[in-house]
């Protein structure tokens, strides 16, 4: 009875969240990002695999190769943003509920990858706001949700980009995000189990 009380209530505060930010309450029923296989093919690849062996959902943002003139030519960041919002929306309703059925207890927060290989310095700045935009909605709006941030594949010049990015996000954020380089899968290894860790970055 608890859980579905506290997932109620995550669900209301998301209805608010999209009515207040986008005056749009319907924004689940109705949206619908027709643009997506366009814009994981030129880099940006947003979606849920699995589950870490905490039994959290694992939440991919893959930023590899990423070609942000051809993305934004084929959408908009107002509409990345949105389908963000929906995507959360989405997990509260089914995905943390049925994760909190097979682990047995309460699953409400998420591990997220964020794959950054290959992006160059120009890329980093030309997305550094809606980075920030995406993961300042998670925490001010839902820090329920918010779990572990683990970022991949960090390019050297990462840590310069990182000293200025980290003092525009807030600060529950900043605590919670961890940053590799292409030697990641140790640490990836003590949160997951292969079998559940997409192929695509190291996984069986």
């Amino acid at each position: 009875f608890l859980r579905k009380i506290f997932f109620c209530i995550l669900r209301d505060k998301i209805g608010f969240f999209k009515r207040s930010v986008f005056g749009h309450f319907n924004l689940y029923e109705e949206f619908s990002f027709t643009e997506r296989a366009q814009v994981a093919r030129y880099g940006w690849r947003m979606y849920f695999h699995k589950t870490n062996r905490m039994g959290r959902p694992i939440f991919i943002q893959d930023l590899s190769g990423l070609d942000t003139e051809k993305v934004f030519s084929v959408t908009t960041a107002d509409r990345i943003v949105q389908n963000f919002a929906v995507t959360l929306e989405h997990a509260v309703r089914e995905r943390y509920l049925a994760c909190t059925a097979s682990a047995g207890r309460t699953v409400d927060d998420n591990l997220m990858i964020l794959n950054v290989q290959g992006l160059g310095l120009s890329t980093f700045w030309s997305m550094k706001n809606k980075l920030q935009e995406l993961l300042g909605i998670l925490d001010n709006n839902f820090p329920e949700l918010s779990g572990r941030v683990q970022i991949i594949n960090a390019p050297m010049l990462f840590t310069t980009v990182w000293s200025c990015i980290k003092g525009w996000l807030p600060t529950q954020t900043v605590e919670k995000i961890d940053i590799c380089d292409s030697d990641y899968m140790p640490k990836i290894r003590a949160l997951v189990d292969m079998e559940n860790w997409p192929k695509h970055l190291g996984g069986a």
